[in-house]
């Protein structure tokens, strides 16, 4: 995957409707602006105005939005910064939170900074790995201050 997101100069999305769509933020972690359609579903959470475009869903408004950011020539380095910024207060936000409800429960576990967890937010297993993780309860584990 890498390896063709390095050859890429725009990531593009252009579903209608979808979950949180994870390749948004890949894009942008690999420094590259994205050009999106309007949607439904999250996946503009991490966008910028500085690096990205949304666009009506036809191939002409799609292509010259594709060729306006690349001639913008925005450092990669630039986007995923800025990329990392958003997403470590959403982070910080999420573990706050997770420390409120410790507090709220009686609990003297806490989460610390900055980022506790094991395994990342997203880790692809085979179905039956998954579906076992699940059932024991182990698909992700902490750190605790």
């Amino acid at each position: 995957m890498n390896t063709h997101l390095n050859r890429a100069a725009v990531g593009i999305c252009l579903s209608h409707l979808e979950g949180p769509m994870f390749a948004s933020t890949e894009y942008l972690l690999a420094g590259l602006p994205v050009v999106t359609t309007p949607n439904h579903g999250g996946r503009d959470l991490y966008l910028d105005d500085d690096y990205s475009l949304t666009v009506p869903p036809d191939p002409r408004s799609i292509a010259e939005a594709v060729l306006a950011l690349k001639e913008r020539r925005i450092p990669r380095d630039y986007i995923r910064s800025q990329t990392l910024k958003r997403i470590e207060r959403d982070r910080g936000r999420f573990i706050d939170l997770v420390n409120e409800i410790f507090l709220e429960s009686g609990s003297s576990r806490r989460i610390a900074m900055p980022w506790p967890f094991r395994y990342p937010v997203m880790e692809w297993l085979p179905p039956q790995v998954a579906i076992d993780r699940s059932l024991s309860g182990s698909v992700d584990a902490f750190i605790t201050a």
